[in-house]
């Protein structure tokens, strides 16, 4: 058994709701398409956290420190997930993929049709070894609203 700990950066507002179990798999969008973003980066997590409220990057790392209840993490245990349908894309197809959805504006539409997909990060190199989950289907979104997964801020 492994527990699964993912990230998702945001304004405490729509954080609060997330935690609540209201994640909504259709409102979000990303390298790989329309879905809810999960990453295995905490520090990347705050971040996005920072950029969602205050509208900017942060430029220390004092200044993440401004941050409180921004980040939902999520932890469930990877046997829970099984039954799952998932994809894993390698860093190769992930980058290829990524590219061209840009090309095709589709960044914003773009479904696998799996209830998630794995990949590591592709629009910046320096991230290529953090992983991110993209979470696009109902099934999906009820197994990270539900039971099995715990949601808090940080």
């Amino acid at each position: 058994m492994a527990i699964i700990r993912l990230h998702h950066g945001t304004d405490s507002t729509t954080a609060l709701v997330l935690q609540q179990g209201q994640i909504d798999t259709t409102k979000g969008s990303g390298e790989l398409g329309r879905g809810f973003y999960l990453g295995t980066s905490l520090r990347l997590a705050k971040r996005r956290a920072f950029h969602k409220s205050f509208g900017r990057r942060a430029i220390s790392k004092k200044e993440l420190h401004l941050l409180h209840n921004n980040v939902l993490r999520t932890e469930f245990d990877d046997r829970k997930s099984n039954n799952l349908r998932s994809e894993r894309l390698s860093l190769q197809k992930a980058n290829i993929l990524y590219h061209t959805l840009r090309k095709n504006r589709q960044t914003r539409t773009y479904r696998f049709r799996k209830d998630y997909v794995s990949a590591p990060i592709v629009g910046n190199s320096n991230y290529y070894n953090v992983e991110q989950q993209k979470w696009e289907s109902k099934r999906g979104e009820t197994f990270l609203n539900g039971l099995s997964t715990l949601r808090t801020l940080l």
